[in-house]
């Protein structure tokens, strides 16, 4: 039953998650866990986003923290590039699923826009706990959108 799940919200830091978390609270009011998967070398500028986001949204971000990049980099015996990807695996998704796993039943909000019909959102293994949702696809946000609504909203990335 959805009405028993937890709501959580994935945040990069990016524009569109974070245009996708402030249009879920103004748009679809309800209590959400917010969450974002760190590499370890954040500038400070993303440090302050993310303090900005806590605050606006008036709730924690939480941190999922592992091994940082550069740990990752000295494991692998690489630096992650186009034809090897693993970083977006390791640090974003399987973080991400094995905290999810953990939560019970809840749904996945996740950042991918309407114009992004290439990209594939995460597709997780155990059906029926984790049921993913892409809101900006479902409100047919495009680039535009998420544009205007964080110029509007006075938030710059």
């Amino acid at each position: 039953m959805i009405s028993n799940r937890r709501h959580i919200v994935a945040l990069s830091g990016g524009k569109d998650s974070t245009a996708m978390a402030l249009a879920l609270a103004e748009k679809e009011p309800r209590e959400y866990t917010y969450v974002c998967t760190p590499t370890g070398n954040e500038m400070p500028e993303l440090e302050a986003h993310w303090s900005k986001l806590e605050s606006i949204l008036n709730a924690p971000i939480i941190r999922l923290e592992g091994l940082g990049l550069m740990a990752l980099i000295a494991q692998q015996g690489m630096i992650p590039n186009h034809a090897a990807r693993w970083c977006t695996r390791i640090i974003k998704l399987e973080r991400d699923y094995k905290w999810l796993a953990e939560q019970g039943p809840c749904i996945s909000y996740v950042g991918l826009r309407a114009d992004e019909d290439s990209r594939a959102g995460m597709v997780f293994r155990d059906e029926g706990s984790v049921i993913m949702d892409f809101p900006m696809q479902r409100w047919g946000w495009g680039l535009p959108e998420v544009q205007g609504f964080l110029e509007e909203r006075g938030v710059s990335i």
